[in-house]
């Protein structure tokens, strides 16, 4: 009876363990993807920049 118990509290805290676990990777994976989104809009703004620089060169001749 004790064995069994004690079989019932390890399996519990290894679900405990495997769902708070499971939880952190999704947070992780919600960061990461808006460090992405964050990242795909700073290049866009740089191309932008890139673009309007070489636009400003160009219209000075």
């Amino acid at each position: 009876m004790v064995v069994e118990s004690s079989f019932f509290v390890l399996a519990g805290l290894i679900v405990a363990v495997m769902d708070h676990e499971h939880f952190r990777i999704m947070v992780l994976y919600k960061k990461k993807k808006a460090a992405q989104k964050a990242l795909q809009e700073a290049n866009d703004d740089i191309k932008g920049l890139e673009v309007l620089m070489m636009i400003s060169r160009d219209s000075r001749y």
